[in-house]
């Protein structure tokens, strides 16, 4: 008796597609974590600009505002108005004997808002004051009706801050010291 002794192959054909299948499913893992935290990344990135954006045009607003109008103090208040399209209340206050106005500024696109905070610390020389003034902005990503939506896990704060010195003009040889100058 001759016994034939073939050997079947038909799991091979299976363990071969299950195997190039599971290499196919790693690849497309790999891909869809690496797209996904790119994402992630660009929007976080976009919400940081956004915020940056409004704290820099409320910056460029409170100096146009002080170029324009003067310092703006509590004898002297800024009534709501519009700079760059932006609405702007003001909340003035004192703190420490030093003007501190609060402004809400919000930017006329994209629910965007922001803070500024103008601080003035005056010191009396001999001959001059010196007026030395802070503004600080604070910008927002998403706002609801000029407040932060604190509350949101997305919401991203950026700050600048600006700081110059104002002495007033003097004559020559009226004593005005030595870097005595205009705004």
């Amino acid at each position: 008796m001759y016994y034939s002794r073939t050997q079947s192959k038909k799991g091979f054909v299976i363990l071969f597609s299950v195997l190039i299948s599971a290499i196919v499913l790693m690849i497309t893992v790999g891909i869809f974590r690496i797209s996904s935290k790119q994402t992630m990344l660009a929007s976080s990135a976009r919400e940081a600009h956004r915020a940056l954006a409004v704290a820099d045009a409320a910056i460029e607003c409170a100096l146009y505002l002080e170029i324009e109008n003067g310092p703006i103090d509590i004898a002297n208040p800024l009534s709501p108005s519009s700079c760059q399209g932006a609405i702007i209340t003001p909340v003035i206050g004192t703190s420490n004997g030093n003007r501190s106005i609060r402004i809400g500024y919000e930017y006329p696109r994209e629910d965007t808002c922001a803070y500024l905070m103008i601080n003035d610390t005056v010191q009396t020389y001999a001959d001059y004051i010196v007026t030395s003034t802070k503004i600080q902005a604070r910008g927002f990503n998403i706002c609801d009706e000029e407040q932060p939506l604190f509350g949101d896990p997305l919401l991203v704060e950026r700050v600048y801050e600006v700081s110059y010195r104002r002495t007033p003009i003097t004559a020559p040889g009226t004593g005005g010291g030595v870097g005595a100058g205009g705004n």
